[in-house]
């Protein structure tokens, strides 16, 4: 069986790293999801169970691949229009953020709506809580975000940032393919 590396966090908020035998990505998060723990980074370890042993034992680090996690500008367009479609039904703001995690099937960004999720259930509000990711959420998300919670219409301003993201990727995809054509 594969051996698989993971990064996670557990309720409290501290960060868990640990390897799982088991027989694939997904049956990985599922273990790490009973032990408690929020998934930040799954990733195969390249090396067989035998060969680890024995880096270790002569003190080198095995060689794990590692993909960095990301979110793509799809899933988090996802994410922003299926959370102003909760908040305009009247979903509270908590409730729509548990929603939404478990149809999210990257267990990054899961850890991540997860994160948030806590962030606001001690208090902060969502523009903060999103602030503490900025490598997903840009400056203008927060922004935006800070600015519909203030005038209290979060609903709108979410579904306008989705539009956009949503747009800017089919602009990206338009001049890429353009690019592509004189070749």
């Amino acid at each position: 069986m594969p051996l698989f590396n993971y990064i996670a966090i557990d309720k409290e908020g501290k960060q868990k790293e640990g390897t799982l035998e088991v027989g694939s990505q997904n049956e990985a998060i599922s273990r790490i999801k009973e032990m408690g723990y929020y998934p930040t980074q799954v990733a195969e370890v390249k090396d067989s169970p035998e060969e680890v042993k024995k880096r270790k034992k002569k003190g080198k680090k095995g060689e794990i691949s590692l993909s960095l996690p990301t979110v793509s500008s799809k899933e988090l367009t996802q994410f922003t229009r299926q959370l102003a479609v909760l908040i305009d039904a009247g979903l509270p703001l908590m409730r729509g953020m548990n929603t939404l995690q478990k149809s999210i099937k990257n267990p990054y960004f899961c850890g991540i709506i997860a994160e948030i999720g806590d962030t606001i259930g001690a208090g902060s509000t969502f523009s903060e809580a999103l602030a503490k990711h900025p490598k997903i959420f840009d400056s203008m998300f927060i922004f935006i975000v800070k600015a519909g919670e203030t005038a209290g219409v979060l609903d709108k301003v979410m579904m306008k940032i989705a539009e956009f993201i949503k747009h800017d990727l089919e602009m990206r995809d338009g001049i890429k393919s353009a690019l592509r054509y004189p070749a």
